[in-house]
């Protein structure tokens, strides 16, 4: 199963802006089971499973919130 993860970031420049940015990606999960794919994402995030990120940004996320998750089943 695939999650859609959108987050808003923080960068160097927010503290200057007050502005945050956001960034999407897929995170490709081994299970096929909603609540499974959830618990992999946040309890065992790997980086390696991380796929089409697209970031709104320059530089480093230096804190971030999850805004939506969405399911893409196989």
């Amino acid at each position: 199963m695939i999650l859609r993860i959108t987050e808003k970031c923080w960068t160097e420049d927010f503290r200057f802006t007050n502005k945050y940015y956001e960034r999407t990606y897929e995170y490709v999960t081994q299970t096929g089971e909603v609540i499974q794919a959830l618990k992999e994402f946040l309890f065992d995030f790997e980086t390696d499973h991380v796929f089409n990120c697209n970031d709104e940004f320059e530089g480093e996320c230096l804190g971030s919130e999850i805004v939506k998750i969405e399911v893409i089943p196989f």
